[in-house]
Formats: C-alpha cells, sequence, structure tokens
C-alpha cells in the first residue's frame, strides 16, 4: 500500500509540473493568437473553430474570449467550415456562428444495422 501511495504522489506532482509546463508553453502562443486576432479584426468579431472546447486549443480561445470579440466553436467538420467560407462575406460573424452550428449538425449522420 506505501509503494501504491508513493506512486500515486510521484504520478500527481509530475501531472502538475507538466501542466505548469504547458500552461508556460502556451503563452507565446496565446500572444500570437491574440495578435492575428486582432489584425483580422474588422470591427464585426472573429469566428474561431477549434477541435474541441477541452482541447487546449479551446482552453486557450476561452482565455482569449475574455479579452477580445472572439466567437470560438469546438467540434468542427468539414461541411461545417465549407458553409462558413462560402459565407462569410455574407453575415455577420453571430450569424456565421448560428449558420456553422446548424450546417455541423446536419452533417452528424447516425446508422443502426
Amino acid at each position: 500500500m506505501f509503494c501504491l501511495r508513493r506512486c500515486w504522489l510521484h504520478y500527481n506532482a509530475c501531472l502538475v509540473s507538466k501542466i505548469k509546463l504547458l500552461l508556460f508553453l502556451l503563452r507565446p502562443v496565446k500572444i500570437q493568437m491574440s495578435n492575428a486576432i486582432k489584425y483580422v479584426d474588422d470591427g464585426d468579431g472573429v469566428l474561431t473553430f477549434v477541435d474541441s472546447m477541452a482541447s487546449p486549443a479551446g482552453y486557450l480561445m476561452l482565455s482569449i474570449m475574455e479579452k477580445a470579440n472572439v466567437d470560438v466553436i469546438g467540434g468542427v467538420n468539414l461541411p461545417m467550415l465549407c458553409k462558413v467560407i462560402e459565407q462569410r462575406n455574407q453575415y455577420p460573424v453571430e450569424d456565421l456562428a448560428k449558420l456553422a452550428r446548424d450546417e455541423g449538425r446536419k452533417a452528424v449522420i447516425w446508422r443502426s444495422p
């Protein structure tokens, strides 16, 4: 039991240090993303896509959202991206986000035997 406890404590210590390292490494990326968002924002806001809201990219964008006019969509599929690219000059960002969500839902198909 003592060995298991030591193993668990060691694992947690390593995990915490890895999370701290990851957050440290993401700082330059956050600055780059913030600068890129400022560069492309024409006043209407910016629509960003991440693979998952629970991914490092998702957490990064959520932290940027607090300071910038950014909408984030997590759980991206190809039809969603194609529709937004096709319509990007015709709608404001908020409407594009809804369009992306709706198009993404339509593209998810479930089949059962």
